[in-house]
């Protein structure tokens, strides 16, 4: 019996030894990493690796054989690294820069799944990064896509210029092989026909307008985000001959009971050609006779020593708005006559159109 329990208590001693032995096993492993830099909030920085398909780094990690197979086994690991300055001015100048000690870094990171575990070296040994700084300067607003327009108004733009808030990088330059905008680029557009194509012509356009946030397409903050775009296109006017429009003459019923108009010339249908200028729309609108023009000559009852007497009245022509005449109409020739005994039986008298 005592044999018994002897053996029973050698082989849990056994089991316990060999569970503790096989915990505090180490073994060393490698893990893929892929190190993505990050500035640290409040730095003003902006941090990109130089090299955006950066294969994963090998890192070499030693500790527990159960730790390793349940941590990092098989997987690649995804880590952000964030980048700040470790001694006053570090990155004050935007450019290139290596970040080394990687191992180092990766450790006082306390990434979850190298907890437990040493990191042994790391390869390559260095990230090559690139740190970036937004600066702000003064561009002016440049008016762009604007030689479609015929200006009554030339397009002005208050205030003229603005500030500009954009990457140093982007702006300067990093190097041949990355130049920054060329001096004739650094401009903000403003493209008016967004605004002016579908405003009415001959209307004056002052409102203010949102600026595009870019420079040489890059984008950028704009202060102010608006700027006053004041403008005026010039109404598209046409020219054109109407041939024969009709005069009539125009009276009360009393005036034709009494008089009948008779003219030097005789024709029963008094006609003018007369030229007009205008909106294009409308001319064509009359040109085509969709829209109808006439002419009136009024009538009053004449002194009794105009009775008899060929006078010159220039007529006066019924004309859409914005529509005028390119040369004064020629005076008609006529006279009123007594209406005796012969009236013609639509009451205008011989000769009334």
């Amino acid at each position: 019996m005592a044999q018994a329990k002897l053996i029973t208590m050698t082989v849990g001693l056994t089991v316990l030894i060999w569970v503790s032995a096989d915990q505090l096993l180490r073994e060393s492993d490698e893990v893929l990493v892929k190190i993505n830099p990050v500035a640290v909030p409040g730095t003003g920085m902006a941090v990109t690796a130089e090299n955006p398909d950066q294969p994963p780094f090998r890192v070499k990690v030693s500790g527990p054989r159960k730790v390793i197979a349940k941590n990092i086994l098989g997987r690649v690991l995804n880590v952000e690294l964030p980048v700040a300055e470790q001694t006053p001015g570090q990155y004050a100048v935007p450019g290139r820069y290596a970040l080394k000690d990687l191992g180092k870094e990766l450790q006082r990171l306390s990434v979850p799944a190298f907890e437990g575990l040493s990191i042994e070296e790391v390869e390559p040994g260095q990230l090559a990064v690139i740190v970036d700084r937004d600066v702000t300067v003064t561009m002016p607003v440049r008016i762009v896509d604007a030689g479609s327009f015929d200006f009554g108004v030339e397009p002005t733009v208050q205030p003229g210029e603005v500030q500009v808030t954009i990457s140093h990088i982007e702006l300067n330059g990093l190097d041949p092989n990355r130049p920054g905008i060329p001096a004739e680029q650094r401009y903000v557009a403003l493209n008016v026909s967004r605004h002016l194509s579908t405003f009415p012509e001959g209307e004056l356009f002052s409102r203010d307008v949102l600026i595009d946030p870019q420079v040489a397409g890059v984008g950028v903050k704009v202060e102010p985000a608006e700027v006053r775009l004041m403008a005026e296109l010039r109404e598209r006017r046409r020219q054109a001959t109407i041939s024969a429009v009709p005069i009539s003459f125009q009276a009360s019923q009393a005036v034709f009971n009494r008089y009948f108009v008779d003219r030097r010339d005789n024709f029963t249908l008094l006609t003018q050609p007369i030229t007009i200028r205008g909106p294009e729309d409308v001319v064509e609108r009359i040109v085509s006779g969709e829209t109808k023009v006439f002419g009136t000559i009024p009538l009053t009852t004449p002194d009794a020593d105009s009775v008899g007497v060929f006078r010159h009245v220039t007529p006066r022509f019924v004309l859409p708005a914005d529509v005028e005449l390119v040369e004064a109409p020629a005076p008609v020739e006529f006279r009123l006559m007594p209406n005796k005994a012969a009236v013609n039986g639509d009451g205008n008298g011989r000769g009334a159109p």
